[in-house]
């Protein structure tokens, strides 16, 4: 069995990542579509069936388009969390380290 490959994480990778999903999600926001004028199609000069059809995939298009920007939002907000928690897991472990380390006293092999 082979050994699972090491783990690295880059903390300002991570929080530029994070930055970038939530202007995404902002750019997003700032230019949803009008969801009137996606409707506009519904008039009265089309048929029941193309009326329903029009509307029916205006409300889902604008259903997803809000779910894709509460999705970006949202993963910007897990990443940017697991940033913090790597860093303050990080911080913890070598505070321990630091203190081990200077609790310890070295005896050479030959006065054992």
């Amino acid at each position: 069995m082979s050994q699972p490959p090491e783990i690295s994480v880059n903390l300002a990778s991570v929080n530029e990542n994070a930055n970038i999903l939530i202007e995404l999600a902002g750019a997003l926001g700032a230019g949803r579509p009008d969801f009137d004028l996606s409707r506009k199609g519904c008039m009265e000069a089309l048929s029941v069936e193309v009326t329903q059809e029009i509307r029916a995939f205006a409300d889902f298009s604008a259903d997803q388009y809000q779910d894709v920007v509460a999705l970006l939002a949202a993963l910007s907000t897990k990443l940017r969390k697991t940033g913090q928690s790597y860093r303050q897991a990080g911080q913890a472990s070598s505070e321990w380290i630091d203190r081990y380390l200077s609790g310890s006293v070295y005896v050479a092999p030959n006065q054992r």
